[in-house]
């Protein structure tokens, strides 16, 4: 006989939450942080690399330019 049924229903509930809220709670906690650990090194991959980011950029001087008109740069050879 097991005495499982000596504890059911027995002294009152603590609104403050129990233990097993505590562990659940934990266990999602780390579950989040493992998660996390996992999936950033492969978001981090897909940055682009230190050389593409020098060549992405090029400063245009555009004070000369009128309202109404157009100005076309060249950047990697292409207009």
């Amino acid at each position: 006989m097991s005495h499982a049924d000596d504890h059911a229903g027995t002294g009152p509930v603590s609104s403050e939450g129990t233990r097993r809220d505590f562990l659940y709670y934990a266990t999602a906690g780390a579950g989040v942080v493992a998660a996390g650990a996992a999936v950033w090194p492969l978001v981090n991959q897909m940055n682009p690399s230190a050389d593409t980011r020098a060549l992405a950029s090029i400063m245009v001087d555009v004070s000369a330019v009128e309202v109404g008109t157009q100005l076309t740069v060249k950047w990697r050879g292409k207009p």
